[in-house]
């Protein structure tokens, strides 16, 4: 079998099957071409694209219904090449590779391709910080070695209006409302904005990404809001 790594998708751990991984950190044109538009203006921001090619041989039923159940179904669909480490999937293909004379021999090829080529750590790293006053500054501390994108959340403690985040460059995401005590805004890396768990209109500016190390943002408001909120980033660190 060679130098197998660690291959697991959607927790169905395929190492012991493995017969070969090739890992291709720049896919093809023509493959990513195939994915969906919301993955293809993913793959234009991030930094280049992934393809994992997996063969393999899945001598146990129950791991294999499982894999067929994990790579058919509706499920966002995640793979690791490391044990703490994942890539999220935006689509795959599947095929048999029969043997006639050696029907044990038979494998499976599955192709992933990713729009980012990121791993990212399967924990999630948070930090939280209770506001009070405008201009409050919360620092997020990525310990990765790539670029990740923080997702946000104010919970208002008393009426909050007009949120703004803000950057170290002087680039923002910001949200035009009235936020209600007990309400709880949150911006989702994938750009949506839910308030109370309620996709609202999106929020001006771009989601903010941070660089590894240490990176401070600033929170403001209107000058009539009551400044009081509790504010918290959520990431996870990434490697290429």
């Amino acid at each position: 079998m060679g130098d197998v790594k660690f291959f697991e998708l959607n927790g169905v751990n395929l190492t012991p099957y493995t017969l070969r991984i090739e890992d291709i950190q720049d896919a093809d044109v023509i493959a990513m071409s195939t994915l969906g538009e919301e993955f293809k203006d993913s793959a234009e921001k991030s930094p280049g694209s992934r393809k994992i090619i997996w063969s393999g041989n899945i001598s146990n039923e129950a791991d294999y219904l499982s894999f067929r159940k994990e790579v058919f179904g509706n499920r966002s669909k995640i793979a690791k090449l490391n044990l703490s480490r994942q890539i999220v999937i935006s689509g795959l293909g599947f095929r048999k590779v029969i043997d006639l004379q050696k029907p044990e021999n038979t494998r499976i090829e599955v192709t992933l391709l990713a729009a980012d080529p990121r791993e990212y750590n399967v924990t999630e790293s948070t930090v939280e910080k209770t506001v009070s006053t405008s201009e409050t500054t919360i620092t997020v501390v990525s310990d990765g070695e790539a670029p990740t994108t923080p997702e946000w959340m104010i919970t208002a403690v008393g009426t909050i209006i007009n949120p703004v985040i803000t950057d170290s460059k002087g680039d923002s995401i910001e949200w035009d409302g009235t936020l209600n005590p007990g309400d709880v805004l949150s911006y989702k890396e994938d750009g949506s904005v839910l308030l109370n768990d309620v996709i609202v209109e999106p929020a001006g500016g771009e989601l903010l990404s941070v660089d590894p190390g240490s990176t401070d943002f600033i929170y403001t408001d209107d000058s009539s809001s009551s400044h009081s909120c509790i504010l918290k980033a959520t990431w996870r660190d990434a490697f290429y």
